[in-house]
């Protein structure tokens, strides 16, 4: 007579295997959203020379996808269904997972530089099902040359308003980035000063899935002391989302894997069709 325990471990292994060959045909999701703007942006300290900027955007997807650069406003890079985001929308186009999914598979990036000195990125890629990894991104830089008529440091001061976000489910994996930094050259090309301050510079990853992150205020970052000359300055400003899910695995091949492996261990225990019934019978009796 088959004991209660050797019924137990079958019947245990079998639930495994087929909740294997369920949670196989599960779709992956992968969410991330990356988003900076630097507005009011004042110098002080130095004459400002005339601006120069330029932006970029991308999106891939399966490792093709679009990019686009202007002096101020890349057209935005979107790939997935219609209707696109709005070009220059600095703000979650999926504000919420249910959204996301309505909206399917899609990948954008976008960036501008205004007239006032605002600079603004974004990011976001969402993945449901789908194996091929995407990844989203904006991109810019602005430098402007300044004159300094005697020694002493130069303040920059803006406003700010950043926002990130990841979810991932299934094994999906994401990342989203959002990054920022101050740099003074000489005439030379020498870097005379840089800085990078933590509040724009963001990274964070999924598993495990956190809360969204959103900040905001106002900052002022003050150069070392500069002797009389002409330098440059360069703000550069960037986000990227990055997101992934495993390749499925086709649920009847893991059932049938389960199958046999049940069924090989169903002839090592002697578990034929009247064994089965009398391994019931036991768990029945306990």
């Amino acid at each position: 007579m088959i004991s209660r325990s050797t019924c137990g471990v079958a019947l245990a292994f079998a639930g495994s295997i087929l909740g294997l060959a369920a949670g196989a045909g599960a779709d992956s999701i992968s969410y991330a959203f990356a988003e900076q703007t630097i507005s009011g942006v004042t110098v002080s300290g130095a004459t400002v020379g005339a601006l120069k900027t330029g932006t970029d955007s991308a999106a891939t997807l399966g490792g093709s996808g679009i990019a686009f650069s202007d002096p101020t406003d890349a057209a935005e890079a979107f790939l997935g269904a219609a209707p696109p985001a709005p070009q220059n929308f600095f703000m979650r186009y999926a504000p919420s997972l249910a959204a996301a999914s309505a909206l399917g598979t899609f990948i954008r990036g976008d960036t501008a530089v205004s007239p006032v000195i605002s600079l603004s990125v974004v990011a976001e890629s969402y993945l449901n099902g789908n194996s091929s990894p995407g990844s989203g991104h904006g991109g810019l830089d602005l430098t402007a040359p300044l004159t300094l008529s005697s020694s002493g440091p130069v303040t920059f001061s803006w406003n700010y308003l950043n926002d990130a976000d990841v979810a991932t489910s299934n094994g999906g994996s994401a990342q989203a980035v959002f990054k920022f930094n101050l740099t003074i050259k000489d005439l030379t090309g020498n870097v005379v000063f840089s800085n990078s301050p933590s509040a724009l510079n963001l990274g964070v990853g999924s598993p495990p899935n956190g809360g969204e992150i959103i900040g905001s205020g106002s900052m002022s970052i003050t150069s070392g002391t500069l002797t009389p000359g002409t330098y440059s300055a360069t703000l550069s400003e960037s986000a990227d989302s990055f997101v992934s899910v495993p390749s499925p695995v086709p649920a009847p091949a893991a059932a049938w894997g389960g199958l046999g492996l049940l069924s090989m261990l169903a002839a090592r225990l002697g578990l034929g069709r009247d064994r089965n019934e009398e391994c019931f019978a036991a768990r029945s009796r306990g």
